[in-house]
């Protein structure tokens, strides 16, 4: 018969202690809970890049201002067939309103 050697016993038993200590500690972690449906923010559907490309290059037309000067900021369908453009015309805010076909229906001011 072996005899053991002084503390290997203390030894394996603090490993199998800390062995069932983490797999509790891991049987009993929360899953974060799938959503639910909602979302924090309401869905809009904004309006393709090209679009709101094309309203920005047309307001630089409308302007007299650089292209590089007029970024689309937002933006929103406002109809069945129409989108909504807000811009940034050199500081400036315009509001540009164009068709799905890429036609650029109105551009004003804000």
């Amino acid at each position: 018969m072996t005899t053991p050697i002084p503390g290997t016993v203390a030894a394996w038993a603090g490993l199998i202690g800390l062995g069932l200590m983490a797999a509790g500690c891991n049987s009993t972690t929360q899953q974060a809970s799938a959503p639910s449906g909602q979302a924090v923010r309401p869905a809009v559907e904004t309006a393709p890049a090209d679009l709101q490309l094309l309203c920005a290059a047309e307001a630089a037309n409308v302007y007299a201002a650089p292209a590089d000067k007029v970024l689309p900021t937002a933006s929103a369908r406002s109809g069945s067939a129409t989108y909504t453009v807000e811009l940034n015309v050199n500081g400036r805010p315009a509001r540009c309103t164009i068709d799905e076909s890429g036609t650029a229906i109105t551009i004003v001011d804000v």
